[in-house]
């Protein structure tokens, strides 16, 4: 029997919580040489968990390594198929020889922002994007972006699950609006709670748990980073940092990062028309 390999990663807390659960039995939804997906239950939803190599997008649903390819970090085992059971709880992922743990816990919070400033946020973003957000529009139908703008739930229907990418770009644009709306304004509103009562049996089960982490207020570190230099919008190098953040998150999957940015602006301007006493309505 193979000697068991030790392999630290580092993981936002959701997923620390996910990996120190009681023991139990899980199988591989995705695998490739830079992300392995595995199906887990949270509570009585079914969601997934990353592992992920150093190459891979650190989406708040994964466990990151420092190794630049799986195949090499697995103690010489093969990347399991979809289908493989692996073993997952009690502090570790198990693949094979190999033993996954947490060893540190990273904040994959978004930042607050303030409502009242939505407009310049807005206003700023868009000069920077410049457009470049078009092609993402062209693939979801204008009254769905126009609902999700009002705050409308109408718009979950129309988005979930629709569009290109191994995300559907409609969710990388409530994903961006979830958690833009949540770090203004916290506290459930009608769209998030639609997204949680539906986006499991409507989109992949990738997208449904990212979706529930947008909701929670988990944004990949881009995303983040993206965020606070919005928040501290105002300085004449404003435009150039805000620019060198939103370069990244355009470099975010083929279509994640600007579906992503898409719902931020969409968020953005919705702040800005909405007062907060309408939110919940």
């Amino acid at each position: 029997m193979p000697a068991r390999t030790d392999v630290a990663a580092a993981a936002p807390l959701w997923v620390r919580q996910q990996v120190d659960a009681p023991q139990r039995r899980a199988r591989i939804l995705h695998s490739g040489s830079h992300a392995v997906y595995v199906a887990v239950t949270d509570g009585t939803a079914r969601r997934c968990v990353g592992l992920l190599s150093a190459r891979s997008t650190f989406v708040p649903c994964g466990m990151r390594t420092t190794g630049p390819d799986l195949s090499a970090l697995l103690a010489g085992d093969e990347v399991p198929p979809p289908g493989a059971e692996v073993s997952i709880g009690g502090g570790t992922l198990e693949i094979g020889s190999t033993s996954i743990r947490i060893g540190r816990t990273v904040d994959a919070a978004a930042p607050s922002l303030d409502a009242s400033a939505a407009g310049a946020m807005a206003d700023l973003l868009r000069s920077v994007l410049a457009g470049r957000e078009a092609a993402v529009r062209t693939e979801l139908s204008s009254t769905s972006l126009a609902l999700l703008q009002g705050g409308d739930p109408a718009a979950v229907a129309l988005l979930l699950g629709r569009g290109s990418g191994l995300t559907p770009v409609g969710d990388d644009v409530l994903s961006g609006w979830l958690a833009v709306t949540g770090a203004a304004r916290p506290g459930p509103c009608s769209v998030a709670l639609e997204v949680t009562a539906t986006a499991e049996r409507a989109t992949t089960l990738l997208s449904a748990t990212l979706l529930d982490r947008a909701c929670a207020g988990d944004v990949l570190p881009e995303f983040r980073r993206l965020l606070m230099h919005l928040r501290g919008h105002r300085g004449e190098d404003a435009p150039g940092r805000l620019d060198t953040s939103v370069e990244r998150v355009l470099s975010i999957g083929h279509t994640s990062g600007t579906g992503m940015l898409l719902g931020c602006l969409i968020a953005l301007d919705h702040l800005k028309q909405t007062p907060p006493t309408a939110r919940n309505r």
